[in-house]
Order: structure tokens, then sequence, then C-alpha cells
């Protein structure tokens, strides 16, 4: 495309700075308002396809919906000639894949702010209903002043709207199968909390320098991300914060709903877990909020940038200085904004500074503090749940981990839930076709776990648990060669039922074998069948045998053919229950 070209009038294409699976991105010049711009336009070989269209209307629909210091924003969509086409914001930076690949591994604070920032960013768009569905390090920019900007909605989708259309149809791969969430690798409908689960991955490969899961193909790697827990992050970085870690494996829980249930829940614990329980609430929850104050000019905020020393960990230089597509570098900010991450506005408001009433407030609080102590403790007695000792101390609320092993994974969860502990199931698929003559375990049962049976544990404690699943589909075996009995023996090992009554049996008679032995099956051999199926037989008819003539030292065959107990020999018949004729002079 020449730089010289203008679409719809009013943008001049410069160069082109970046190119994705479905769009090229252009550098541009907006002529009427004076300033410069990214433009994506859908590649030529996608803009006759309505589905691509579609995806790429929805991507400027949603994200013009949305303004957020953290998002990307587009100041223009539509239609020239042939082409389609989204104006935005320009950044001068680059996205976090590449930084990742440049430097490895982030420091806690620097990984902490991105994710911080990106959750802010998701928050927003949960609270107008979509979900991005495609939270990458590709899709996370960062601006040479350290303003961290989420891009490409392309897929996202409004999640409160069950009747929208669902745009996962074949040929079209929605989302990047590292980051897939459980339940989006299953065709599920998504909601936040598969933004979080990606936001977790995208946290886990900051600090360990890899994702959790990986494979040889993307159905492997689905199938560990619905299968499998990951590894705990502080094995490949012991730097990693106790607290931290537990925020990173919240996101990464299979079930969404023990994730955080959207972007501003994460943000929030992201500001407070380096913090004591007692200085995370009040006015930082008051300011950070569902739906409010989310523009923060704190060190972990995403408001403007300050003109001294960001305090993040991030320089002026860490990005470097060349463009990238979609990001912002004249994001307006309101004049005054409470950040999620701490206070920086320091015209403080009246009610935050001391009053007389304070001392009676925190008073009142105490004693009602104390109040509910006390209430709690007498309950804990009376319901014997361990809360006071007989010795009038206090001691912990502690359970027996129960044995587990044998149970299918139903009752487990329902002793789990008895006793006060969480399972965590991991699958193991027992293979027929591998095992031939081992007996399968019962489907759906736990085979092991670990922490051990009978080990005191805490209230909460998360026990690990191996589930047996058993493949429901088998090879048909070769028993060619082998009698009925013995072929019968050889399917019940695969788990599969012979008809062995013969007069369900086929019979082939140009077989060789003797009569009534195996020479195939029906369905034949190697064929995938369900458990439990029934195979009949294809049998010889019995080898095909004829007279065979003894060979005469005359040409002229003996009219008679009578014993002879001279050295000339004549043709007499073979020793079978069949006559043999008279050969006619």
């Amino acid at each position: 495309m020449e730089s010289t070209k203008i679409l719809g009038d009013r943008y001049e294409l410069l160069d082109p700075i970046g190119r994705g699976g479905m769009a090229t991105i252009y550098r541009a010049r907006d002529r009427r308002m004076g300033r410069m711009v990214a433009i994506k336009i859908l590649r030529e070989m996608y803009s006759s396809d309505p589905k691509f269209v579609l995806r790429f209307q929805r991507e400027a629909r949603a994200v013009s919906a949305l303004s957020h210091p953290n998002i990307v924003q587009v100041f223009d969509y539509g239609r020239s000639g042939d082409e389609y086409y989204i104006v935005m914001e320009l950044i001068e930076g680059t996205d976090l894949r590449r930084y990742l690949k440049n430097n490895g591994i982030l420091d806690i604070r620097r990984a902490v702010v991105i994710a911080h920032d990106v959750a802010l960013a998701l928050g927003a768009a949960h609270q107008r209903g979509i979900v991005h569905r495609d939270v990458k390090p590709q899709n996370v920019l960062v601006n040479d002043q350290a303003l961290v900007k989420l891009t490409d909605f392309g897929i996202a989708t409004f999640y409160r709207d069950v009747n929208s259309e669902r745009l996962t149809t074949t040929g079209m791969t929605l989302g990047t199968v590292q980051y897939y969430a459980p339940e989006q690798a299953q065709g599920e409908v998504v909601t936040p909390a598969a933004d979080i689960y990606a936001l977790g991955i995208v946290m886990y490969e900051m600090l360990v320098g890899h994702p959790p899961f990986d494979g040889d193909t993307p159905v492997a790697i689905a199938v560990r991300h619905i299968q499998e827990p990951p590894a705990r992050p502080s094995r490949y970085n012991p730097d990693i914060p106790p607290a931290l870690e537990r925020i990173i494996l919240r996101c990464l829980e299979k079930d969404p709903r023990d994730r955080y249930r959207d972007g501003d829940a994460l943000a929030y614990a992201l500001e407070t877990y380096d913090k004591p329980r007692s200085s995370s609430s009040g006015r930082m929850s008051a300011a950070g909020g569902a739906g409010g104050g989310r523009a923060a000019s704190g060190p972990m905020g995403t408001g403007r940038p300050p003109s001294g020393p960001r305090g993040n960990g991030f320089g002026n230089n860490d990005f470097g200085n060349g463009p990238y597509g979609m990001a912002a570098t004249n994001a307006e900010v309101p004049a005054r904004t409470v950040g999620r991450m701490g206070i920086s506005d320091p015209d403080m408001a009246e009610d935050d500074k001391p009053s007389a009433m304070s001392g009676v407030t925190i008073a009142v609080i105490v004693a009602s503090v104390l109040l509910l102590f006390a209430v709690s403790c007498f309950l804990a007695f009376r319901l014997g749940l361990g809360g006071l000792g007989n010795n009038g101390t206090t001691t912990a609320l502690n359970t027996t981990i129960p044995n587990f092993v044998g149970m299918t994974l139903d009752v487990a969860q329902t002793e789990a839930q008895k006793d006060h502990l969480v399972l965590r199931p991991a699958y193991h698929t027992f293979d027929p076709n591998a095992n031939v003559g081992s007996t399968p375990p019962q489907n759906n049962t736990i085979s092991s776990q670990s922490p051990a049976a009978s080990l005191p544990v805490a209230y909460g404690t998360t026990v690990d648990v191996t589930v047996e699943t058993v493949s429901q589909t088998v090879l048909v075996p070769s028993t060619s060669g082998y009698t009925v009995q013995a072929a019968c023996a050889i399917l019940a090992k695969s788990q599969l039922n012979c008809q062995s009554d013969p007069s369900t049996f086929q019979r082939d008679s140009t077989s060789t074998f003797d009569r009534n032995i195996v020479v195939n099956t029906v369905p034949g051999f190697n064929t995938p069948v369900k458990i439990n199926s029934s195979v009949s037989f294809i049998v010889s008819a019995g080898a095909v045998k004829t007279a065979t003539p003894t060979p005469s030292v005359t040409a002229t065959p003996s009219p008679t053919p009578t014993p002879s107990v001279t050295a000339t020999p004549t043709l007499t018949p073979t020793p079978t229950n069949t006559p043999t004729p008279i050969p006619t002079p």
C-alpha cells in the first residue's frame, strides 16, 4: 500500500508498524485533527468474509464504548471502498511480549504494576459487560512513559447478552491457547473469570519466564489447562512473595467461581497483598470500589504520568522508543483522581482530616469488635468447633484429612466439605489399548492424594487428588488363527463381548485355516469401538481337499483298479470317505 493513500478523505497512511492475524496497523496522520494516529486495516483476504468483518466491527464497537486510561482509545471506524478500518491512539513504545523476550523475568514490583493496570482495564470492560477473551503479552502495550495499555478487543464478547451471536466457528481460532481458561478451551460461554485466568497466566510468565502449561500441539496444551494444576511459581522463582503467589494461583483455579470475580477485584488484591489487613480498608476501598476511581495517579496507578520519576520500577527508556500501533500518548485523565494503589492528590478532602468525633468513633468500633469476638467464642464453644480449649486458651480450628482413595470424586467432594477441606483434582486417563489385560480402575475414582490421610490440618487446606478416568474406546484386537474360544478370551481382555453362537458366524470358503478357526472379526481388526461392544467372527469353512492321484509308470490306466503285488503301480483310490470315480478307458 502506497504511503500517500488517503482513507475516508481524512487519514493519510504513512508506514506499517504492526501486523496481526487479520489486520495490518499503520502509522497515519489525521488531516482534520492534525494529530498522529494508528489505523488498523482488515486484510484484503478477510474483507469479503462476513464473519471476519463482523468480528472487526465488533472490536470497534466494544472499544469505542469504553473510556479508560489503560485501554486503547478508538477515535473512529468505518469503510473506505472495500477496506474496513479502525482509527486509534498511537503509542511510542512496545508490547509486553517483546519486552519479556529482551529482558527475561521481571522484578516483583514491575510485574505487579503491569498486572494491576491490566486488571483495572479489564475491570472497566467487565463493568460494561465485556469480556476481552484474548489477554496475552502481545496485547499489553507500554509506552515510553511506562503507561500500560490493553489492546485488541477483536474477539471481545458481551457476556451478559446470552443471545448474542458467538463467533467461534470452524477456521477461526479465537484466543491463544496458552492463555485459555479451562471453560474457554472446552467451548463454553465465558465470563470475566476467563480474563482473570488469562491475566494469571501473564503474571506467571512475567515472574517465571514461561507460562505454566505447554505442549507439542494446541490440543495438548488445552487438555493441560483443563486437567492439570499449575506448578507453584515459587518453584521456579523463590523470590515471589507467598501472598502474591496465592493471588496468581487463585487466578488459575479451574472453576471460574473460585477466581476473582472481575478485574476490579483482582486489582484490589494486587494493591493490598503486601500490606497488613488493617491498612487495606477504609479510604482505599472507597476509592477503589467497583465502578469508581479506576484512574490512578499514585505510584501503582494508571493516570497521567507524573513529571518526576514514576517510582514503579520502570525507567523512561525501559520499553524503547519504537512505535506500536495501539496505545496512547495523550490520554485524557481527570485532573483530580484518587488512585486504587494509594492517594497522590496533595489536596486532601475535608473528610480526610482528623475530627473531634474520631476518638468516639474508634471507641465504638473497638467495643463492637470485642463484643463480636466474645459472641463468636461462645458460639464456637457451644457448637463444639474447638474455638476454646479446655484450659480456656484459644486454639486453631483443625480437622483430619480423610482417606479419599477409592472414593468417586462426587463422594470425595461431599466428604471434603464436611471436613472443611478443598479438593483440587488432577485427571489421569486409563487407556485400555495400552494396558491390555490390566484391570481398569473404576471410572471417576481417586487413586492418590496429597497430603496423606489422617494428617491434622487447618480448615481450608487444599488436598490434591488424582482422579482416574477410563477411555471409553478400545481397538478390536487381532484374533486371526485362534479358535473361537481363545478369540473370546482375547476380546474379553480388551473389555469386548464376543458372539460365540455359530449361527452368527460368517464363513470364509477361501481360507486355508482348518474349519471354524477365526479368520477375522466384525468389526475388523484395529477398528475403534466402545467398551463392551459385541464382536462377531468370520471363521474358516474348512480347507478344500481333492483326490491326489499316485503317479503311474504307464500311460494307460488299468480299467479295473485291483490291488497288485507286482512292481507295476496302478491308480488306486485315496483314503477318503468320498468314492473316487473309475476312469473311463
